[in-house]
């Protein structure tokens, strides 16, 4: 039986790179809205990237709780990331 991988609580956000690195991921899409981008949350997923040394772009460019009508999708081919998040 699988157990959850949900985590909660002051800075969880910072594991993220941790996460992917154990995914084995090497490059990864980040996919955030313009506000988000310049919160501390953000600021917390870089660093947790950079900190794994995995390689993200970030595409900023979905509103705010979009539907699926009003977000661009974007596939992993297209921005040469193992993984979309």
């Amino acid at each position: 039986m699988a157990a959850s991988s949900i985590r909660f609580g002051p800075g969880v956000t910072k594991e993220v790179g941790m996460d992917f690195k154990n995914m084995g991921a090497k490059r990864v899409c980040v996919v955030t809205d313009s506000t988000v981008l310049h919160l501390n949350a953000m600021k917390q997923v870089r660093e947790g990237l950079e900190n794994e040394g995995i390689e993200f772009v970030v595409f900023s460019g979905c509103k705010v709780e979009p539907k699926d009508s009003s977000c661009v999708f974007l596939t992993a081919k297209e921005t040469d990331a193992d993984v979309l998040k």
